[in-house]
């Protein structure tokens, strides 16, 4: 890669910007701790790609798949997490909340916009691009840019970098520059960047430098400049190195070390997924190739022929024929089959504890439903926490990364840039700007929020037990009902599941799913069964003790059909109100309105049959 990249097209004396550039790169790549991590990644993809185990001469070989389907299924246990943004809401006023909601879903917009660029170019998105990287090199990199395009419209751009294509230096800060190396065609890049390869064909190879450092960008494609560096107008360099850590790098300086051996602690910085078995796999591969060579020795068997002079030999080998054989012998002439060769006793304890210690740096067998039994509650627990810390620390570092790339997302965002049209769907499952885009623009950004952000996997859980123990807690009052719905029942918005259980509540009165009735019924034209509905319901008020209802404000005048009008006016007059009032009146009763004779003004009802 690094010889495309200093190879100049037209030829002619290079830019001293460009040259230094390159240098940095060169020397980066030449350092013997990135070229100790290279070849720890190199063969750790020759694991997940199940790269032929030999065994050696005249031995059959076997290479056990466990690498590729452990690793598999880590990445989609990664894939299949929910990503939950949230703002801690509360302290927040209902305004405040309003805003904090536009925020989150600005966030899933965003992300849903790159997924969407992504699947268009035919690659993972952001999620598979993470996840995979973390498992299978220990760790990726992040570019994260907002900036208005040539059609003046705003790109929320989030890259993500192969570890092993990147140079970068680091600050007190964090990075300070940072170089993606990769290759394309020079059809894609006559086409991004616009620059023209008149010597190349359309389906060759050009190698390509991506370079950002604390204030410029600048792409070199075969030793030339495809974009010059240009200012990008933030004064940090936007690229994040992300990584997995279980356990910190250990370096050590003594007065026998000529110098800190970071060279060697260097590769063990990010680890991937084969870290605690990358001297395993060779183990079982070799054990179990061992045990199918004695297989197949047994079923292509030596055959031992004794005869007077020695010579007598067969045509071919009587138990691997396709067809039955005829074997004239003499007397003193006999046919035998050498001894079968067998393992060694100890041949499967070996191969059971090398599986054992193989499962222990990886899955456990659970993960592939080799349970044997029917699990108690505690046996799936137990399972899951097993589980768990297989992918725990690439879900951390994945959510590191989430983290980086919204913050990021809102800090350039507010710069000022034009709208954002957006939809998605937000962590409560609702979905947005389906129907119409979702305008967002920095102005509503203008608040300082503390992100929460996560990710949440949905593993096999005891039931039973979590209902169990929110019941006793919430019996005995020793959590709050949040704490309940949250901690132990796992209730993500807990406010709008209140909100639910109150509406259902409210429709188990009678009085409230009459009402609703009556409304459905004149909503069908059934108004005899919306006064049969109202006569049981002015019942049932008077055996309740409610003769009267709270005065109401007059709803202003909509236009009605006629005989719905009259419907209503009927419907109000069979209907207990304000209640009929004592004393004469000095009206006679036909010119009295409907609340007079006990019956709820008809603008009630007309102004709820038109808010539904």
């Amino acid at each position: 890669m690094l010889d495309g990249l200093r190879k100049a097209i037209n030829g002619g004396s290079k830019d001293e910007e460009l040259s230094r550039i390159e240098q940095k790169v060169k020397r980066f790549f030449g350092n013997t701790s990135f070229l100790k991590l290279k070849t720890r990644m190199d063969a750790d993809m020759d694991l997940y790609n199940l790269e032929p185990f030999s065994a050696g001469r005249n031995f059959t070989s076997v290479t056990v798949n466990i690498p590729q389907t452990d690793a598999d299924k880590i990445m989609l246990i990664l894939q299949g997490m929910k990503l939950i943004i949230r703002i801690p809401d509360d302290d927040l006023t209902s305004d405040e909340r309003d805003s904090a909601s536009v925020l989150e879903r600005f966030l899933y917009g965003v992300l849903q916009l790159n997924d969407e660029r992504c699947t268009r170019l035919a690659l993972p998105s952001i999620r598979e691009a993470i996840g995979g990287y973390l498992v299978l090199r220990g760790g990726c990199f992040v570019r994260v840019f907002v900036y208005k395009d040539d059609k003046g419209k705003t790109n929320p751009r989030a890259d993500i970098w192969d570890r092993r294509n990147v140079a970068y230096g680091t600050g007190k800060d964090g990075l300070l520059w940072a170089a993606h190396c990769y290759t394309t065609t020079a059809e894609n890049a006559e086409s991004e960047w616009g620059i023209s390869f008149p010597n190349l064909s359309p389906d060759s190879v050009v190698h390509v430098m991506d370079y950002w450092d604390e204030k410029n960008n600048c792409v070199i494609i075969n030793g030339q400049w495809a974009k010059k560096l240009t200012p990008h107008g933030l004064d940090y360099c936007p690229v994040y190195r992300i990584l997995t850590w279980i356990a910190p790098p250990v370096y050590s300086y003594g007065p026998q070390d000529t110098k800190i051996n970071y060279d060697k602690a260097g590769a063990k910085v990010g680890e991937s997924f084969f870290s605690a078995n990358r001297e395993m796999y060779p183990v079982l591969s070799k054990s179990i190739s061992d045990r199918m060579t004695i297989v197949d020795r047994g079923l292509n068997p030596t055959v031992i022929i004794t005869s007077r002079n020695g010579k007598r030999t067969l045509d071919s080998n009587p138990y691997v024929a396709n067809k039955t054989s005829t074997i004239s012998l003499a007397s003193d002439e006999r046919i035998e089959l050498l001894k079968p060769q067998t393992t060694p006793p100890d041949t499967d304890r070996l191969i059971g504890e090398v599986a054992e210690l193989v499962e222990n740096g990886g899955l456990p067998a659970t993960v592939y439903g080799r349970t044997g039994n029917r699990q108690s509650g505690f046996s799936i627990n137990q399972s899951q926490a097993y589980i768990e810390t297989a992918y725990q620390a690439f879900a951390t570092a994945l959510t590191k990364a989430y983290t980086i790339i919204c913050r990021e997302m809102i800090a350039q965002y507010k710069t000022g840039l034009p709208s954002l049209q957006l939809h998605g769907t937000d962590s409560r499952g609702r979905a947005f700007g389906r129907a119409k885009k979702m305008k967002v623009s920095p102005s509503n950004l203008k608040r300082d929020w503390d992100l929460d952000i996560s990710l949440v996997q949905i593993l096999p859980k005891d039931d039973v037990q979590r209902y169990m123990l929110a019941q006793q807690a919430g019996q005995a009052d020793l959590l709050s009902k949040q704490t309940i719905q949250e901690n132990l029942l796992g209730v993500e918005d807990t406010n709008r599941e209140n909100e639910r259980q109150l509406r259902e509540k409210a429709r188990d009165i009678p009085t409230v799913w009459m009402l609703q009735s009556i409304m459905a019924a004149l909503s069908d034209g059934r108004v005899d069964i919306a006064m049969a509905i109202g006569q049981e319901l002015r019942l049932l008020q008077q055996k309740m003790g409610l003769n009267s209802n709270p005065e109401q404000s007059p709803s202003p005048p909509v236009a009605m059909d006629a005989g719905k009008q009259s419907a209503l006016n009927t419907m109000a007059m069979t209907m207990r109100g304000v209640g009929q009032p004592s004393g004469p009146t000095g009206m006679p009763s036909n010119v009295y309105p409907p609340e007079m004779s006990g019956g709820l003004p008809s603008g009630a009802l007309n102004a709820k049959e038109n808010s539904e």
